[in-house]
């Protein structure tokens, strides 16, 4: 069996001007005070699913219909999503931070599969094509990160992921898969004035960058 998948997402923080997205998944800012925000989003992915017989096999194949013993599945997604992070701040530069971020899609599933037919019917082991040129899918994506930040040394663990639901009308079935990442990292800044200089900016209301230190 052989699993393939991509896909792209964008999204807006509203309250970009006191939330950093930056301080949570890349550490390239602090984020000084605890805050959340709104966000949206838009985002596509595609899935692909190919096996050299079907996913279901042996005495438990019966069980199912030809529909759902599949051996070859297309899916490709596009939407739009709305949702909510927010990020806990601690002393000494410790923070967490959660979204949760659903989203609704136009999906364009096809696949192909083999197995009994209705038994009733007396027939034998018949192919299915099945082809859904339009149809509603539901995602959800959530991201966690916790770490500790300091102007130098920083390290964290997040964790990404994204969830896709499918209701095929013709099969009578669902489907949903599972995309996801988790990362472990420890880094260290040096100091290289000239790129400092290039980079160095002003962020405004509860978070600064790493150049900027907090009064209290």
């Amino acid at each position: 069996m052989r699993a393939q998948s991509a896909g792209m997402s964008f999204n807006y923080i509203k309250n970009w001007k006191h939330f950093s997205y930056q301080a949570a998944f890349s550490n390239s800012e602090q984020q000084l005070k605890r805050c959340g925000s709104w966000m949206y989003g838009a985002y596509f992915s595609t899935f692909n699913l190919t096996s050299d017989s079907g996913l279901v096999t042996g005495k438990y194949k019966h069980y199912l219909t030809g529909y759902s013993n599949i051996d070859y599945s297309s899916t490709f997604n596009a939407g739009l999503s709305i949702g909510y992070i927010y990020t806990l701040t601690f002393r000494h530069h410790w923070y967490a931070t959660a979204s949760f971020n659903p989203g609704l899609s136009y999906l364009h599933y096809q696949s192909h599969a083999y197995g009994p037919k209705d038994t009733t019917a007396g027939s034998k082991d018949s192919t299915y094509n099945v082809n859904v040129a339009a149809n509603l899918g539901f995602r959800i994506q959530s991201r966690i990160a916790i770490g500790w930040n300091s102007p130098r040394w920083y390290f964290a663990a997040a964790f990404a992921g994204d969830t896709f639901y499918q209701d095929e009308t013709i099969s009578k079935s669902s489907v949903a898969y599972t995309v996801g990442s988790a990362r472990f990292y420890v880094g260290y800044r040096f100091k290289v004035p000239r790129l400092d200089k290039a980079w160095k900016k002003h962020v405004p209301g509860k978070r600064a960058t790493l150049e900027t230190k907090s009064s209290g």
